[in-house]
């Protein structure tokens, strides 16, 4: 209280002694211009028990100052779950002008990312005020009123700790080893991963992975934009901040097929009767460009029943329904296409953090417009059919 101080070059060499915090350093904070003259000015943080406890005890040799306890944010189990729990930032000028923070200052820490954004007007809770009067010279006249703080509320989740730190130790081992195996065989390097896990009785989910990671207590201090961009916007660091499981879009490989399958039944081109050949490979009747489709396996494993084509997860039966499935294409529409929507594969799921990306279903006039797009990367604007046939295994 910076009215209360009388001979401040000796109460600041007092209290840098105490602390070991430079001189300069709290005179700076103590004449923080941000502060009206009858505010108490903070100019220390973090200060040990015994420390407060010595100023308390010694109040007359440190007239003017005070300890006052803060809340301040502490991750209990560590960096563990940040992209589903999210962390704190300051309010930016924009967010000040939207109605939902209209009871903020500028500095305030809000949620961003994960449940603290989506559940911040519940968990923020709402500030206490104490008005008073103060004269032309900055003199203390009177209290006009005053309003304690009311806490937010709590969230209870459904993760299960034990189950989402063995999630994300498990992943990041074996990207690890993905990266490892890479560099012999010279495949393409792993540059993160998504694990999922849900309660197979009533679909909550118990874990929610993604990686890269971050940790949360990072944003704890403001950091700088060259900090920033160092450790989440540098291609080399696979963008942590992104949540992989519900924004990243990814070809869902032979977990498809079940889908697919039923599709066919609904279509017409397979039996749960049916038996079907499973050869080492496809080749589309009347091709001459020698185009092979490949089995996950050089094996010839006969012909199979429709249980087993997918116990065995036979590529080839796979590509023979998506085959049949473009050559019905002008009489009956992009099938395939058409039930998986109704299934839903194309939509939002509805997660209640934010950042969730809905599906793609690929089709003839998906590919014409990213080929308009980006006629480089996609020279073809056909809808060939190769393209239903690698999407009968969830590739493509």
């Amino acid at each position: 209280d910076r009215q209360k101080v009388g001979d401040e070059e000796a109460l600041l060499r007092d209290l840098s002694a105490l602390l070991d915090e430079p001189m300069t350093d709290l005179g700076e904070r103590l004449g923080d211009p941000d502060y009206l003259p009858y505010q108490p000015v903070p100019v220390y943080e973090g200060a040990s028990e015994t420390v407060a406890i010595y100023l308390k005890e010694h109040a007359d040799d440190f007239p003017g100052v005070d300890v006052r306890e803060a809340g301040v944010r502490r991750y209990a189990e560590g960096g563990l779950a940040p992209h589903v729990l999210g962390y704190l930032g300051q309010v930016n000028p924009e967010e000040l002008k939207d109605p939902s923070f209209v009871d903020l200052r500028p500095g305030q820490l809000v949620g961003r990312g994960g449940v603290e954004q989506r559940y911040e007007e519940y968990l923020r809770g709402t500030d206490g005020w104490l008005k008073q009067e103060i004269d032309a010279q900055g003199e203390l006249q009177g209290t006009l009123g005053v309003r304690d703080e009311t806490p937010g509320n709590d969230v209870v989740l459904s993760l299960d700790a034990d189950i989402q730190r063995l999630a994300e130790e498990t992943m990041e081992e074996a990207v690890s080893q993905a990266r490892g195996i890479a560099t012999i065989t010279g495949y393409l390097k792993a540059t993160g991963g998504a694990v999922v896990v849900l309660d197979p009785n009533d679909g909550h989910i118990v874990a929610l992975a993604s990686y890269p990671t971050f940790d949360p207590e990072l944003f704890l201090e403001p950091l700088t934009s060259r900090e920033y961009r160092r450790r989440f916007l540098l291609p080399g660091r696979n963008y942590p901040l992104t949540n992989r499981a519900i924004a990243g879009l990814y070809p869902p490989g032979s977990t498809f097929k079940p889908f697919v399958a039923a599709a066919a039944l609904r279509a017409g081109y397979a039996s749960p009767e049916g038996f079907y050949p499973c050869p080492p490979d496809f080749v589309v009747p009347g091709d001459t460009s020698g185009t092979v489709f490949g089995n996950w396996t050089d094996a010839d494993l006969g012909v199979l029943s429709f249980a087993d084509s997918l116990i065995r997860s036979c590529d080839t039966v796979f590509y023979k329904w998506g085959l049949d499935f473009y050559a019905d294409r002008k009489p009956r529409g992009e099938l395939m296409q058409h039930q998986l929507r109704q299934w839903g594969f194309d939509e939002l799921i509805g997660i209640d953090i934010p950042g969730e990306q809905e599906g793609r279903i690929p089709d003839a006039r998906w590919k014409q417009a990213v080929h308009a797009q980006y006629p480089e990367l996609f020279p073809e604007s056909t809808w060939l059919p190769g393209d239903n046939i690698n999407m009968s295994i969830g590739q493509g």
